[in-house]
Parts: C-alpha cells; structure tokens; sequence
C-alpha cells in the first residue's frame, strides 16, 4: 500500500487517476492527512473519491405499488390479487380458495 504522499504524487504526475488513488489510500490518511502546500487540490479529490465510495449505496426506490387485502386474509399488491370462487385471493392461497 502507497504512502498518501506517494498517491497524491503519482495523481498530480498523470500516472494514476483519482479514482485508482481512493481504492489505495489508507481511511485515516484519507480523512486526516494535513496537505502541503500544492497538494490541496489533490487531495481532496482523492478524498472526496474515497467518501464517495464509503458511503452506503443509496436505496432504490419503487414506485408506490397499491396494496389490497384478499378474501384469504392476505395483503398483496393489487395487480398480484386472483379472483377465486370463494372471493379474492393472492397466488399461494389460490387453489385452496377455487374449490
């Protein structure tokens, strides 16, 4: 594992990209290190990469799906509701509820 000094050196000659330099450098350099001057810019483009890629993945959200309660007891989505000869059901209590 390189140096923060090293990743930030190999950034700024072209050898390396931010993004290759937030996979290598070490959390604590990451987050603490103190830049020289000239380094600044660098540096927080390697750590602004590297928080990024900490943060938790962002929920995906669905679009809200109408739910309805069944004959058989069950809450489902509304599209997912079966019609038997007994009332409605879900998909699982279906045979048992088309006797």
């Amino acid at each position: 594992m390189r140096t923060i000094n090293e990743l930030i050196t190999e950034v700024r000659n072209g050898n390396m990209t931010v993004e290759e330099a937030a996979v290598e450098v070490h959390p604590y350099a990451a987050r603490y290190y103190e830049p020289s001057d000239g380094e600044w810019d660098t540096y927080q483009a390697i750590r602004q990469e590297f928080e990024r890629r900490q943060a938790p993945p962002k929920a995906v959200t669905s679009p809200d799906v109408p739910m309805r309660r069944c004959s058989c007891g069950h809450t489902i989505p509304e599209n997912l509701v079966m019609s038997a000869s007994m009332g409605t059901s879900c998909p699982d209590c279906y045979d048992k509820m088309s006797d």
